[in-house]
């Protein structure tokens, strides 16, 4: 699982760099395998999760919104303690900012990952305030399902 994961982060940090348009651009499983040496049973399972979040009627406003004015991928920032974070996905819109982070599913609310899975997008939240108090700040987990939910 923890491949699979890895996979799928690593096809959409490419994709999104490579600033394709839509889901119909993604690169073949072929292309995928050879450009970012994803294992051959890994790359067909990663590609169709990354296919699914491009695709999703929920997902797809934060990759191919027209009022999106810059994306980061994979976004390295200091948190106040010293230590790193990285998120996988920032978006600047014209009034906020939205993070994003990818995982293979979504737990259920009272779920121990979901409580760790807050804590960390609270602790993202505060972060990138501190660089950029001008714009509201939202938080959304990405499911492999293409399935999306705001972090409060």
């Amino acid at each position: 699982m923890i491949d699979l994961g890895v996979a799928f982060h690593a096809i959409m940090e490419h994709a999104l760099r490579a600033q394709i348009q839509s889901a119909s651009e993604l690169p073949s499983a072929q292309e995928l395998m050879a450009w970012l040496k994803i294992d051959p049973h890994l790359v067909e399972s990663a590609r169709e999760s990354a296919l699914n979040v491009l695709s999703s009627d929920k997902a797809k406003k934060f990759f191919f919104d027209k009022q999106i004015i810059r994306a980061w991928e994979e976004l390295d920032i200091g948190h106040q303690e010293g230590r790193l974070l990285r998120i996988d996905r920032l978006i600047e819109l014209p009034e906020e900012l939205i993070i994003l982070d990818y995982k293979l599913s979504i737990p259920e609310p009272g779920h121990e990952l979901y409580a760790k899975y807050a804590l960390q997008m609270a602790t993202y939240r505060e972060s990138v305030g501190r660089l950029r108090p001008d714009k509201t700040i939202k938080s959304f987990l990405v499911s492999a399902h293409g399935e999306i939910l705001e972090m409060v």
